[in-house]
């Protein structure tokens, strides 16, 4: 006799379009609270906000590709392997999760490192900002103190060439009072 050939019935569609659909919403929100800022003009998904939720849609994305995986194979089991088989290569699935969320999480550590170098950067530049404006403040007053001394001492010249013409023109009319002596 022989074998009738195999009618596999097809799988149903609706974990992987689940998971698809929640991937895709979930980006969406992303987007969207990216792009949006509170009242005090703060985005709404900045530093640690934004890391656990990226960590979030890392991990329903790789449970979402090993779930529809299993789900198949499960259904589809043409291997003939035993059910030792499977559970070996579950707990390989297991531990390729748990490298890709320990590199996940170091990446997330390594965010929030730079973001708290970084975090004292605008109050850094706030000083710079307040230096500059006492140094134009001191700046503009020396310059109005120079201007003033300017102004004082070129008075002074003045009254001073005044004071000369007027001793000289003394002296030439005593020299003048004296010729007209001897004369």
């Amino acid at each position: 006799m022989s074998a009738a050939p195999r009618h596999h019935k097809e799988q149903p569609k609706w974990p992987f379009r689940v998971i698809l659909t929640s991937g895709v919403i979930l980006a969406v929100v992303l987007l969207y609270l990216g792009t949006r800022y509170d009242s005090h003009g703060v985005r709404l998904l900045d530093g640690p906000m934004a890391s656990v939720i990226a960590v979030l849609g890392t991990l329903v994305v790789a449970f979402g590709q090993r779930t529809v995986g299993s789900i198949q194979h499960q259904v589809h089991n043409n291997s003939g392997g035993s059910l030792k088989d499977a559970a070996d290569r579950t707990d390989e699935r297991t531990e390729d999760m748990k490298r890709t969320l320990d590199k996940v999480l170091q990446r997330q550590n390594t965010i929030l490192i730079e973001q708290a170098k970084l975090s004292s950067v605008p109050k850094e530049v706030s000083g710079l900002r307040k230096d500059i404006g006492r140094l134009y403040d001191a700046d503009s007053q020396l310059r109005d103190a120079l201007a003033d001394h300017t102004s004082k001492a070129e008075a002074h010249i003045k009254g001073q060439s005044e004071r000369i013409e007027d001793l000289e023109d003394t002296l030439d009319l005593r020299k003048k009072g004296k010729n007209n002596e001897v004369q």
